[in-house]
């Protein structure tokens, strides 16, 4: 390294080249030591670092995730430290995710007079998209319009992904329409409309509402980017692929992707595992494992996500456990998503046995990572339930509360129907009362489980009794005339709709209520029945 000091130490413009080309190498404890005097510690300054190499270095600490060292070098700064280096500390807070730090930085600027312009801003805005900060992203915004900034487009890409990280779709929609108005106004007065619209603004947007369930209004944007002028890129398609997935329209998502095969930037692994995705949402496994085969022939390695994709679209479990087999042949270590879809496909298949094998395998994985969870043991109680193991799924639901997880409510759905298929009534009481001690709220389905069991119990004279002692009294709701009772049975199996007709007709006996009972019938669900 060159001297920091003595009549060989380089002037300040040397030494700064010294620590950018550094800092391009990513060597940044050699960038760090030139104005450390030669330490990568904390030091003091270097006399000859002025403001260019010290940004420099700061920088090339935040791209190594070095952030605290960004800051002590920005703390020794002084005055030295100007515009451009409180931005590289930002940006540097923003690489490691730490929001705080990066907020706090940027009301230091502006209670010294320092003007962190758009590089800054834009630093803490990336630090807020990475946090779900999008109520902090919009008041930097307005801060920045006060100080008579206007954000550019990347700016507010960072702030519509930060409402993308929450859900918050309408503010990302708001941001849109203003980069749109800010770039007509720039089109008019001859200036570039790019500086505040463009594709990856789009993309933000369309993740955004992507992520938020709206997307058919994502798929919108993809077209009104065109309408824009602008080329929609690689990430555009991919977005668009998972919506096209999230409703089920796997066919438009394998023409779009036919068509994102014959652009210039072919498909990547998350082209595919959105192609993927969208089959097993439509229950397409040959397509999705078609897919996954072709992977390898245009020399694209899939990774995890698409064998999970892959794995949630399969109901047979020979093939669930060809797909893990076929990842560690890779020397891929399946991960938890992974497990617990191939769990999911033994539950479709009836097979208990594979299911209870691999929630043993996930057990014993000396991966501290990956451990069973709650979706794991939910799956494996499914299996058992579907094979009429009772004894087995309620042994899972405990060892589920023994290992400190939290049941849900479709743990207790599984056992509950276990124990309801052979009738084991006071079993089926004790798990609603053990939901209800777990503070889980029993929702319509548990409840359809719940009268379902009792009514298989094979002791109708008390089932009324045990339905109304659980809670389900099944009592009608008044119509629009005020002597109406009307009781709605639809989606009720033909059993289940029995026991509730005659629950509503001892309610309005009971209470001495007069008028009419109106029973909306149809045909019961899982009943042979007419």
């Amino acid at each position: 390294l060159l001297p920091t000091e003595g009549p060989d130490a380089p002037d300040t413009e040397c030494l700064a080249a010294g620590v950018v080309a550094f800092d391009r190498a990513s060597q940044w404890q050699r960038a760090l030591a030139l104005v450390w005097n030669g330490s990568v510690e904390e030091g003091q300054l270097a006399e000859n670092v002025g403001p260019a190499g010290l940004s420099a270095a700061i920088s090339s600490c935040g791209k190594a995730s070095k952030w605290p060292k960004a800051l002590l070098l920005l703390g020794s700064a002084g005055e030295r430290a100007n515009e451009v280096c409180y931005g590289a500390a930002i940006n540097a807070c923003a690489r490691g995710s730490n929001a705080p730090l990066a907020l706090d930085l940027l009301r230091s600027c502006e209670s010294l007079n320092i003007e962190p312009g758009l590089q800054g801003t834009s630093a803490a805005l990336t630090a807020c998209a990475r946090t779900a900060l999008w109520e902090e992203s919009l008041n930097l915004l307005r801060r920045a319009s006060d100080r008579a900034l206007e954000p550019d487009a990347i700016c507010l890409s960072s702030a519509v992904a930060a409402c993308g990280q929450s859900s918050a779709w309408a503010f990302a929609l708001s941001l849109l329409a203003d980069a749109k108005k800010s770039a007509s106004d720039a089109l008019a007065r001859g200036q570039k409309a790019s500086t505040y619209l463009d594709t990856g603004l789009y993309n933000a947007a369309m993740s955004t509402l992507e992520r938020s369930g709206r997307w058919i209004h994502a798929i919108a944007l993809l077209e009104d980017l065109q309408l824009q002028k602008l080329t929609p890129d690689l990430i555009s398609h991919n977005v668009a692929l998972k919506c096209w997935g999230r409703g089920s329209h796997w066919q438009t998502a394998l023409m779009m992707f036919s068509m994102v095969e014959r652009s210039p930037k072919p498909p990547d692994e998350i082209s595919y595992a959105a192609l993927i995705s969208s089959c097993a949402s439509a229950q397409a496994w040959q397509q999705a494992l078609s897919t996954l085969s072709s992977m390898t022939l245009r020399k694209v390695r899939p990774n995890e996500v698409c064998y999970g994709a892959a794995l949630s679209a399969l109901d047979d479990e020979v093939l669930a456990l060809a797909l893990l087999a076929d990842m560690r042949h890779n020397q891929m270590a399946p991960s938890l998503t992974c497990y617990n879809a191939a769990i999911s496909a033994c539950e479709k298949s009836n097979a208990w046995e594979d299911g209870l094998h691999l929630l043993r395998l996930v057990d014993a994985l000396t991966d501290e990572h990956i451990r069973p969870d709650t979706t794991t043991f939910n799956a494996a109680s499914s299996c058992c339930e579907k094979g009429s193991q009772w004894e087995m799924s309620l042994s899972l639901l405990e060892e589920t509360k023994t290992r400190t997880l939290q049941p849900t409510v479709i743990s207790y759905s599984a056992a509950m129907t276990a124990c309801g298929k052979v009738g084991r009534w006071r079993e089926l009481m004790g798990l609603m009362a053990g939901m209800l001690k777990d503070g889980i709220e029993p929702d319509l389905e548990i409840e359809r489980v719940y009268a379902l069991g009792l009514c298989s119990s094979e002791r109708q004279a008390d089932a009324l009794a045990l339905l109304r002692e659980g809670g389900l009294s099944f009592q009608p709701r008044v119509g629009d005339h005020p002597e109406t009772w009307i009781l709605d049975l639809h989606g009720l199996p033909l059993e289940v709709a029995l026991l509730a007709s005659h629950a509503a007709l001892s309610h309005v006996a009971l209470d001495n209520k007069e008028g009419d009972l109106v029973l909306i019938v149809g045909k019961g669900l899982h009943s042979s029945s007419q």
